[in-house]
């Protein structure tokens, strides 16, 4: 049995993810779709529209079969982060994905894989002038831009405007409310009654 896995947040779920899902089950022709989905937390830090319980439900009526949390450290991290942990959930499946499918502006995977051949390329190079920057202004994706200018044949010659404030904890209690609730879980189809739910395994 073929699965196709969806990296997602679904905050809330809407007709654009009902649109990728149907899509990506035809275009893979997968028998069963899984989402390893944010949970209560999304990952510039803010918290969900809708609690993760909310949004697996509304996942598993449209179609989903398997919805899957992705970790707080993972669901809160930076791009390669939060891409890293998802990926890694739907690999502990032991091969039954066998295909992933995401959204892109474009829609050609080519350019996108010569992007992160370009970036695993000059990694060691972008990688350590950018680690100060975000404090002095620009975002993180903006950083390596705005450290090497000269690096990208597409970079700005001034760094981009400062964005609004990142998210930054509060107090101790804040934090130990969201350590509360930043356990893993997995849900799976229910029958017509709706979700329920299975302790997570693998990583």
């Amino acid at each position: 049995m073929d699965a196709v896995g969806l990296i997602t947040e679904y905050n809330p779920f809407h007709n654009g993810h009902l649109h990728h899902l149907r899509e990506s089950r035809r275009e893979s022709g997968a028998e069963v779709a899984v989402a390893v989905m944010s949970g209560h937390f999304l990952q510039r830090g803010e918290p969900a529209l809708l609690d993760k319980w909310v949004r697996a439900e509304m996942a598993l009526r449209a179609g989903v079969d398997v919805v899957v949390e992705i970790p707080f450290p993972f669901a809160c991290n930076s791009a390669p982060h939060f891409a890293r942990g998802a990926v890694q959930l739907l690999d502990a499946f032991g091969g039954a994905v066998t295909s992933l499918c995401f959204g892109s502006e474009t829609g050609e995977l080519g350019a996108l894989q010569r992007c992160s051949d370009l970036l695993s390329r000059h990694e060691t190079a972008i990688q350590p002038a950018p680690a100060p920057l975000p404090r002095q202004g620009p975002t993180f994706p903006a950083a390596p831009a705005s450290a090497r200018p000269g690096d990208s044949p597409r970079a700005p010659e001034h760094p981009p405007p400062r964005g609004p404030p990142r998210p930054r904890w509060g107090e101790k209690g804040r934090r130990e409310r969201i350590q509360k609730q930043a356990g893993g879980g997995m849900w799976s189809a229910g029958g017509a009654r709706g979700a329920r739910a299975v302790p997570a395994g693998g990583p």
